[in-house]
């Protein structure tokens, strides 16, 4: 009996042994989301953390980041997501992001990501801007005063009562300017 506990004893030692003397698996490092991350904006440090990951999960294209940082998704990464350099383009120098308060019932249907038109109700030309061309088309526009502001805008986050949105520099301040006394309103695109 004491025999048996000595071996016992003595194959578990070794077992001890061999763990610590066996080599690791290897690994890749790879970059991942930090947290829910928008398209467009420019990734800082702390958008970013390092996972180790096995050779055969991680995929193609990871970037290091030294190489991320600085630079922007080109569509919404969800946290824990590894960043590749497919998924990474240059911060747009003409775009702009722009806050707007929207009418409530359409937060359910907005998510980070999703590409919307912004509508205003203002006077038609008070900004002398007629982005979509519904003057020259002899069209009328939605309403009796409403007119589409913006285009294509990109939802980059979403408050309680807001919504931040990314779009073209010169656009983002006529839609920042008609959303000073207002709420907006927003339409889903199918794109």
């Amino acid at each position: 009996m004491n025999l048996a506990r000595k071996l016992f004893a003595l194959a578990l030692a070794l077992l001890g042994l061999g763990a610590l003397l066996w080599p690791d698996p290897a690994t890749t490092t790879v970059l991942v989301a930090a947290r829910d991350l928008p398209p467009g904006v420019a990734l800082a440090r702390e958008d970013v953390r390092a996972v180790e990951l096995p050779p055969g999960v991680a995929p193609e294209g990871v970037v290091a980041a030294e190489v991320a940082v600085g630079r922007a998704l080109v569509s919404t990464a969800r946290a824990g997501e590894p960043l590749t350099d497919a998924r990474l383009t240059g911060v747009d120098p003409e775009a702009a992001s722009v806050a707007v308060r929207f009418d409530p019932v359409t937060a359910g249907l907005l998510r980070t990501g999703s590409r919307v038109d912004v509508v205003g109700v203002g006077r038609l030309g008070s900004t002398g801007l007629d982005p979509i061309g519904l003057g020259s088309t002899g069209l009328s526009p939605p309403g009796p005063e409403a007119r589409v502001l913006a285009q294509d805008a990109v939802v980059v986050a979403l408050r309680e009562e807001s919504v931040v949105l990314l779009m073209p520099r010169d656009l983002a301040a006529a839609v920042a300017a008609e959303a000073l006394g207002q709420e907006v309103g927003l339409t889903l695109r199918s794109n």
